[in-house]
């Protein structure tokens, strides 16, 4: 597991599940978590350089920090057992900008090292709560700038609350402070938008495979099927090898929709399409056109027979009983060949053949018959016809 997968599954923890994680209010709420998380973190690692770097740091200091982890922690908290992410937010601006206020007054109040760092609350509010949101926080810490600005230029003295000893250490810390902030909002960004592409290419790829698949069967849809006929004719063309194309459907499959309902209706299609993909061969190819008519592309057929064989097989398995909810189910199948490019060299003169060819057999339960044998059955009957009339 990547360190973004673990931080995202982290911040996963204080968020509803039914939040969508590719939302703008998903990656606001993520953001929220991850950047009161990490604050927590960097304000616990500075309290413990804090107390290694100085031998008795003062009471305000003390305060200072701890009420910046309680602040965190009671948030984490709120968040963690209300899952309100807009509640954490408010009260992460409200509680965090007052502290921060606090501790820029009594610092040297425009001179101190803490003014930079309160820029951190109008950008992560644009971020956690929307640009407008933001404007507000502006507008308050302008004019608490300018009041404080205001102040200095009357010459009015800020107590200094904190040990001047230590004013070194409390620049470096704050500078620590808004450096790690700055890594923390890309960090966060950078985990949001890993997870998010990954959201965005598996459902682009289940996108793809659904415009091409029949949802009921898991088949090739049409639209593929009129690919794969073309990507057939074009490597028989090439590579001139035979193929057969075989259209078949099912007899009878009405009156089991009309009298079962079509949950049985769909679990007989199923069934079809699973006992087609069984009988034929890896390198064979079945589609479901639509309603309960399929079709078949056998590759490198070296003789029609062989087309045949394989049709009757299909077919045989197909008419097997099927057992659905203690119900015995029997269907018939009507199929018609034609092969490539014996009957046919294009993909429309293919599939009108292969049509005809299984519309000739309906009635004939579990029948196969070649679109060139009718063809040449129908001559010959039309040229007896015509010598009796002569």
């Amino acid at each position: 597991m990547r360190a973004t997968d673990g931080f995202v599954k982290l911040i996963g923890f204080f968020l509803n599940e039914e939040l969508p994680a590719k939302s703008l209010e998903g990656f606001r709420a993520r953001f929220t978590i991850g950047t009161v998380l990490l604050l927590f973190v960097l304000t616990l690692s500075l309290y413990a350089i804090w107390l290694l770097s100085i031998d008795k740091p003062t009471l305000y200091e003390h305060g200072t920090l701890s009420v910046s982890l309680a602040i965190e922690l009671g948030i984490l908290i709120i968040a963690a057992l209300t899952k309100n992410v807009v509640l954490a937010s408010n009260l992460f601006h409200i509680l965090f900008g007052l502290l921060l206020a606090f501790v820029v007054l009594v610092t040297g109040g425009i001179h101190s090292p803490a003014i930079t760092v309160t820029l951190i609350i109008p950008v992560t509010a644009t971020a956690m709560r929307g640009w407008k949101n933001a404007v507000g926080w502006f507008i308050l810490l302008t004019f608490y700038v300018s009041a404080l600005f205001y102040l200095d230029l009357k010459d009015v003295n800020l107590p200094i609350m904190f040990d001047n000893e230590h004013f070194e250490l409390l620049k470096i810390s704050f500078w620590f402070i808004g450096a790690s902030l700055v890594f923390v909002a890309f960090a966060i960004y950078e985990a949001h938008s890993d997870n998010l592409h990954r959201i965005l290419h598996s459902e682009k790829e289940e996108y793809a495979y659904l415009s091409k698949h029949d949802a009921l069967t898991g088949l090739s849809n049409r639209q593929c099927f009129d690919d794969m006929i073309t990507q057939a004719i074009e490597r028989g063309k090439r590579l001139e090898e035979y193929f057969a194309l075989i259209y078949f459907d099912l007899d009878g499959f009405k009156p089991i929709n009309d009298q079962h309902g079509h949950q049985i209706g769909d679990s007989v299609l199923r069934n079809v399409a699973n006992r087609t993909k069984a009988s034929i061969r890896q390198s064979d190819y079945v589609a479901r056109l639509g309603g309960d008519e399929f079709a078949l592309i056998l590759h490198g057929i070296s003789c029609p027979d062989k087309a045949l064989s394989i049709a009757e097989k299909v077919v045989r398995d197909i008419q097997e009983p099927m057992y659905i909810q203690k119900l015995v189910f029997e269907v018939s199948v009507s199929a018609g060949i034609v092969i490539f490019p014996e009957d046919a060299d294009n993909a429309n003169d293919l599939i009108k053949f292969a049509d005809k060819a299984m519309y000739r057999v309906k009635g004939k339960a579990g029948a196969c018959q070649r679109y060139r044998d009718f063809e040449e059955h129908s001559q010959i009957e039309n040229s007896a016809s015509s010598a009796q009339h002569a």
